[in-house]
């Protein structure tokens, strides 16, 4: 049996319980650009799952600890990832680990893989049924019930707390009033693992790629941390890949944001008509300043890559204010022009409701109030209408 299709994380459960009720066996492979995911069934049952790269991280934290020799460490580094089944045969063959702590081991990366699996939006996937060979020692047995009960506990979590982290470039640096204090708090290790990496540089996708811990429990940490007051947003704009601050960069990165809080509201509403909407919107803004924002797409791709063509257009401006004042003003009327579309479509109800949303978003975003001016140009332009 094979088959393919795109599912969101909601979908994803009556998948896998489908899989699971007809005693598959084969690979359900989920492509998604942020992520390459394989969970492997045997007679319905998940077995495996892989592609979150834990590995890797493994093999550095006992380097670390010294449990590896570098000659060990450089002949186990040659089986990530050319063979992903290699590596545990290796450490348990000559006594490095545990046969139980693999197994932990194994069990948690299975996990966290299938985690991933269920944050992913909007991702394709695609079942092979065929005959699979994972090793013993990779094997993990799964209550399919309780793991989807677990999951989806840990998705509502991430869906509240990506609300005040929205975007994985966002860079935090530890309060002033905080560094004083620090000795006397009692923290967890994995609090203090994030901790020791928030340096005002550093965003969250770097803290999480350079943490032992999954990503859901970074997110979490962070976010304790905004409560508490111990770390704040860097008051500026976005950083760019070369670790220069920049502006137009920022202002394109912080109105993707707010499109895609659009999107996460009406497609649920509308479903794929929410993009010809768009579209509409858009190519009705284009010919008012002369097709300015031609191409501009929020919801397909990185952020980098979305902002990098209309940020060299800016070039052809003498100055920064007036480029500011020309990408402003085309942002603001497609942003004005869409949520008025998407009020003729659903109602004034929902509609105010997601610019409530949009204006929280905005207020939470602290790197921007050093740039006061472009804070209260948007929150004005949520309250206003269409000119």
């Amino acid at each position: 049996m094979n088959f393919d299709g795109n599912l969101g994380s909601l979908f994803l459960p009556n998948l896998l319980q489908m899989l699971h009720r007809d005693g598959v066996t084969g690979i359900l492979r989920i492509k998604h650009p942020d992520a390459r995911l394989q969970i492997y069934f045997e007679r319905g049952n998940i077995i495996y799952a892989s592609g979150i790269g834990k590995e890797v991280q493994l093999v550095q934290l006992m380097a670390k600890k010294r449990l590896l020799s570098a000659e060990q460490h450089a002949v186990i580094s040659q089986f990530i990832p050319d063979d992903q089944f290699q590596l545990g045969s290796y450490l348990l063959e000559n006594k490095l680990l545990p046969l139980a702590t693999w197994a932990k081991y194994t069990k948690i990366m299975v996990d966290q893989t299938l985690l991933k699996a269920f944050l992913l939006e909007d991702a394709d996937f695609k079942f092979e049924g065929r005959a699979i060979s994972i090793p013993d020692v990779y094997q993990v047995r799964i209550n399919m019930m309780q793991l989807i009960l677990d999951i989806t506990r840990k998705v509502d979590e991430w869906n509240f707390i990506r609300k005040q982290i929205p975007d994985k470039n966002i860079v935090f640096e530890v309060c002033d009033v905080f560094e004083d204090e620090k000795k006397s708090i009692r923290f967890s290790r994995s609090e203090w693992s994030v901790l020791s990496k928030i340096d005002g540089k550093k965003t969250v996708e770097e803290i999480i790629m350079q943490c032992e811990t999954d990503e859901l429990t970074v997110y979490k940490i962070l976010y304790s941390f905004i409560s508490s007051g111990l770390i704040k947003r860097v008051e500026n704009v976005y950083l760019n890949h070369k670790g220069d601050f920049i502006d137009y960069e920022g202002i394109i990165v912080l109105y993707i944001d707010l499109f895609r809080i659009i999107e996460r509201t009406f497609k649920n509403e509308i479903g794929a008509n929410f993009y010809i909407i768009y579209a509409r919107c858009l190519d009705a803004v284009n010919q008012r300043v002369s097709q300015f924002l031609e191409g501009f797409d929020p919801f397909i791709g990185e952020t980098r890559s979305i902002s990098k063509n209309i940020t060299a257009r800016m070039a052809k401006f003498k100055n920064f204010a007036e480029g500011k004042e020309t990408l402003l003003e085309s942002l603001n009327r497609l942003l004005r022009t869409m949520l008025n579309a998407m009020e003729d479509v659903v109602g004034k109800r929902l509609k105010e409701a997601t610019i409530q949303e949009l204006m929280m978003a905005i207020s939470f975003v602290g790197k921007y109030q050093a740039a006061s001016d472009i804070n209260k140009l948007v929150l004005r332009t949520l309250r206003e209408g269409e000119e």
